[in-house]
């Protein structure tokens, strides 16, 4: 696995189209690498500078947040849809709580949130615990969680890496309780309920699924799923964790050292959003003025 993870956030599939025959070679093993960072959960680490706003991201007034370091790992290539409309290959990584395997930093799926070795204040969300609006509603767009996402978080990310994000297409229910699905375009992202269990709890029509009324704790319960269909489809790296016979490596995986917030509106509900709990199931939700853990996303291309 070492040297897996040095590889730069841009890895680019190749274009073989004219192209020398070594040229293409080295493009094929660099997106063979790419593949085996997704399957291994290889995790890198990322600096976070300082920043503040002028918006409160918690009921105390608090504004700013601290330089620290997160870690992040490829979730899929070619997932996310580029706003633009634009072709061309792409890779989503979202945050872990990493841990140290043969000096590597390595997506955590192993039951226990460690941080030995690593600068990380929290595992897997960052320092700070931010709300997703500053009334109990849902259906207003998280104004405060998109502004610390837009405006704080991506602008204190490494400059090398704000180079190459693109802003995609993501897809959620409104919220006010209703099932029908608005898109909008992001460049860093909280994640939709199925995007990481690959399931969600209510169809278009308020009926509940058979996964959202398997509700509970247990080797085959996902925990509380509470977002309508419509929202998108599993990551790559979560699906090839999923056995719906035992699903205890995927919740391990969405494991974080607190809970931690979701895009997903909360179905038939006012001012809810889902969530993820420190020990890796999906939760009632939130409430919209609630501060929680921040664990985001981003593709690059």
């Amino acid at each position: 696995m070492r040297g897996i993870v040095s590889i730069p956030y841009a890895t680019k599939k190749p274009s073989y189209t004219h192209r020398p025959q070594g040229a293409a070679r080295q493009g094929q093993a660099r997106a063979r690498r790419g593949r085996e960072c997704l399957l291994n959960g290889c995790a890198k680490e990322v600096h976070l500078g300082a920043g503040t706003t002028s918006v409160a991201y918690d009921s105390n007034g608090n504004t700013a947040i601290s330089d620290q370091y997160i870690y992040v790992n490829i979730l899929g290539f070619d997932h996310d849809t580029p706003a633009d409309g634009s072709g061309g290959y792409t890779a989503t990584f979202g945050m872990c709580a990493p841990n140290v395997v043969d000096g590597n930093f390595v997506a955590n799926c192993e039951g226990s949130v460690k941080t030995t070795g690593t600068k990380a204040s929290k595992a897997g969300i960052t320092g700070e615990y931010v709300r997703m609006e500053s009334t109990a509603n849902n259906s207003k767009g998280a104004t405060v969680m998109r502004n610390y996402l837009d405006s704080v978080y991506q602008q204190s990310l490494p400059e090398d890496l704000k180079a190459v994000i693109v802003p995609v297409k993501k897809k959620a229910s409104a919220g006010n309780k209703s099932s029908t699905i608005k898109e909008t375009t992001e460049n860093l992202f909280l994640f939709r309920e199925v995007e990481l269990f690959g399931q969600y709890g209510y169809n278009a029509d308020g009926t509940q699924t058979e996964a959202g009324k398997n509700t509970g704790t247990g080797t085959k319960q996902y925990g509380y799923l509470r977002s309508y269909a419509g929202e998108g489809k599993q990551y790559a790296y979560y699906q090839q964790l999923t056995d719906p016979n035992d699903l205890t490596v995927l919740k391990n995986a969405l494991r974080r050292s607190d809970w931690w917030l979701g895009a997903s509106p909360r179905a038939m509900n006012s001012s809810n959003f889902c969530n993820v709990n420190s020990r890796g199931y999906a939760d009632v939700g939130s409430g919209a003025t609630g501060a929680s853990g921040v664990s985001f996303g981003f593709c690059i291309r």
